[in-house]
């Protein structure tokens, strides 16, 4: 995740057991479906709590929280544990960096922090909320929301299946470089980013969509969306009151040529 390559020692948990230690090196600590302690220690460890109210604690390192082994669908929220569900009900994290789901339908929801998401291999849906989140979806139709902060969003492998990036208001991603979004992957024709909770005009009462001009320059009209090109990197931009200048802008990866149905406006 944090691009460290290294080897795990694989620790498990006897049926009996509810307690277990890593190593300062890096370690798969693999718990029981019952309520488990798993303390990572030092190194960069994956911890495996399986079903149950786990007490998960990565300690010092890059530590992962993995949820790919898990046959129901998995809901982590971190703002609101209450309503995280099946085998990450009752979970409580310290010092975990990122987690992680697989071949089930789930959900990871963030909070205020850095968060890092990864899905599986189904649709999931990922929520970074505030901070500089890193979210990927893996395989599947992915729904994205990146929320607040500069936030950095892989839709991941899957020919054919749309990925959506969603917003809900003009403050989740900003202007210029260090404010505004970037998509890793974003596939023209295939994916989607969705801007239409956002009141596109705002010299005007009520809530107004977008017009896309493709790639011509803003003509000082409120409410155009555009994109345009720059050091192999293309950026979507909005004016929304009208000055020709961005309000809001999304960076993607790569020289690409974007149409209007590439957007939900």
């Amino acid at each position: 995740m944090n691009g460290q390559m290294h080897t795990l020692d694989e620790v498990r948990l006897q049926a009996d057991a509810v307690d277990l230690d890593g190593t300062n090196g890096g370690d798969l600590l693999i718990g029981t479906d019952g309520i488990d302690t798993l303390s990572g220690l030092g190194g960069d460890d994956t911890l495996r709590g399986g079903a149950g109210g786990d007490v998960l604690d990565g300690g010092a390192g890059w530590d992962v929280a993995d949820y790919t082994d898990a046959t129901r669908s998995v809901r982590v929220d971190l703002q609101n544990p209450a309503i995280s569900y099946n085998d990450a009900a009752g979970d409580t994290f310290t010092s975990i960096e990122a987690f992680r789901t697989g071949n089930t339908v789930d959900q990871l929801r963030g909070d205020a922090g850095d968060n890092h998401f990864s899905g599986g291999g189904l649709t999931d849906r990922l929520y970074g909320r505030a901070g500089n989140d890193t979210l990927r979806g893996g395989e599947g139709a992915d729904a994205i929301y990146g929320g607040l902060g500069a936030d950095v969003m892989t839709g991941g492998p899957g020919a054919g299946r749309m990925d959506r990036f969603i917003y809900f208001n003009a403050a989740e991603t900003g202007a210029g470089p260090g404010n505004r979004d970037l998509i890793t992957d974003f596939t023209p024709g295939e994916d989607r980013i969705e801007i239409s909770r956002i009141d596109a005009d705002i010299t005007q009462g009520f809530k107004q969509r977008f017009d896309f001009i493709g790639d011509a320059a803003f003509s000082g009209t409120a409410g155009e969306l555009r994109f345009d090109h720059d050091a192999g990197r293309t950026i979507v931009q909005a004016d929304r009151d009208g000055d020709g200048t961005a309000d809001f802008e999304i960076l993607l990866t790569g020289t690409l040529t974007l149409s209007a149905t590439d957007f939900l406006i």
